[in-house]
């Protein structure tokens, strides 16, 4: 069965993650610092990494102080 193409969402998503993800290694924070960080338990966490969709705008404002976005990633996650 052949590849689809990723829809325009997914592409998204991935970008968000790998932002995420990206400031996370870059800072040296765990998932359990990026729970602290944005006021949620760790099933939050697997669930908003699995559907990147679902992260609220309080939980992405904290997560782009605590891991200090610059000001292009702020606007790859909007």
């Amino acid at each position: 069965m052949p590849k689809l193409k990723p829809s325009p969402t997914e592409l998204k998503n991935r970008e968000v993650l790998k932002v995420i993800t990206g400031n996370m290694a870059g800072e040296g924070i765990d998932h359990k610092g990026l729970c602290k960080i944005a006021g949620f338990c760790e099933t939050t966490y697997r669930k908003r990494m699995r559907h990147p969709e679902t992260f609220t705008l309080l939980e992405l404002r904290r997560i782009s102080t605590g891991l200090k976005f610059s000001d292009e990633e702020k606007a790859m996650i909007v």
